[in-house]
């Protein structure tokens, strides 16, 4: 058969590695991620979800082979869900993909009360009358009749969105998900990734 791919693990400790997923590996004195020895403090480091982690000076944030530390209370962070986390005063979001493009931005959505905070589809975050999408702020929402309609669409009672952006001249009333159809669809017509692609003559119904 072909011969396997072999890493070199610079400054692993060969007699305690462990490999313990694709990303993530330790031995007797340190972690390591992508490979690399983390500089952490080894006793207190702990994994909170797929994203954040921390020890007891630090928090951090890694994805796709980057690995770094970022501001915040350590002695509070906390998880979420496999993809948030939050200390005693904002909530931390990774974003790694945002309109169309791979990006790793960091995003730190502040909050008052977490028990009056809401989660919306893993991509939206409602908070002291704020409105986000992957922790990009919807300026224009209305959060009193803000809805996620699923595909990254939303809606209030004055606009469409797709992502964080308004859908120009999208109609609020009829704009929903079709399922006979498995499209999204106002009175104007069919969307596509936050656009007007088929125009129809008539209404269509809910």
């Amino acid at each position: 058969g072909e011969d396997a791919e072999v890493t070199l693990i610079k400054s692993a400790d060969p007699n305690s590695y462990i490999q313990m997923d694709y990303e993530w590996g330790k031995d007797d004195s340190a972690y390591f991620y992508a490979y690399k020895k983390l500089f952490v403090d080894r006793k207190s480091f702990k994994m909170l979800n797929d994203y954040f982690s921390l020890d007891e000076d630090s928090a951090y944030y890694h994805s796709s082979k980057t690995f770094s530390s970022f501001e915040a209370n350590v002695g509070t962070l906390k998880k979420i869900d496999r993809y948030l986390v939050y200390d005693d005063k904002n909530i931390y979001q990774l974003t790694t993909y945002y309109r169309g493009d791979n990006i790793l931005e960091l995003k730190a959505v502040p909050y008052s009360d977490i028990s009056k905070v809401e989660f919306l589809e893993e991509v939206y975050i409602i908070s002291d009358s704020n409105v986000y999408f992957k922790g990009f702020q919807l300026s224009e929402a209305d959060d009193q009749t803000f809805e996620a309609l699923g595909g990254y669409y939303s809606k209030d009672k004055n606009n469409v969105y797709f992502e964080d952006q308004i859908i120009p001249g999208g109609d609020a009333e009829t704009f929903h998900f079709s399922k006979d159809n498995y499209q999204y669809t106002d009175k104007n017509g069919v969307y596509e990734q936050g656009k007007l692609v088929e125009t129809t003559a008539e209404p269509t119904s809910l």
